[in-house]
């Protein structure tokens, strides 16, 4: 069988956990069932071009994990993940004006799956039900030349 997938000419290079944060704030095991919104933050470093690499850091927070005292929190449980990735960017076949948006847009949809399951996996740790994130629906750039 033929691979007819082609690579994409922004490649993940590195992935580092900078954190991982669970506290339950209740001992109810019922008052687990409903987690809230949660909040995704993006952000990403200049592009590099000497390196040919951009930053990308994702973090997701569900409940109030930023409560630094250790409680107060009205959510039944806190979360949050944060990780930073290091993309590779052939030039030759993307477009440099366009690797910021790409950062900004396409690239915290290629963490996602990582931060889910980071999230997935306190939440079973934690005790408490497993969380699903939900899917997301992924952006496409096509570029014509």
């Amino acid at each position: 069988m033929a691979n007819s997938f082609v690579k994409h000419p922004i490649q993940l290079k590195g992935l580092v956990v900078k954190e991982l944060f669970f506290r339950a704030n209740s001992n109810d095991e019922n008052e687990n069932e409903e987690t809230g919104n949660f909040q995704l933050g993006i952000g990403h470093s200049e592009y590099d071009s000497d390196l040919r690499e951009i930053d990308v850091g994702v973090i997701i927070k569900i409940g109030s994990p930023d409560l630094t005292d250790g409680g107060d929190s009205n959510a039944p449980f806190d979360i949050k993940v944060h990780l930073l990735a290091k993309f590779s960017v052939d030039e030759n076949r993307f477009p440099v004006d366009q690797i910021e948006h790409w950062a900004e847009n396409n690239a915290p949809l290629v963490l996602y799956p990582y931060v889910r399951e980071h999230v997935h996996g306190l939440s079973v740790r934690g005790g408490i039900r497993k969380i699903y994130l939900p899917l997301m629906e992924v952006p496409t750039l096509k570029f014509e030349k």
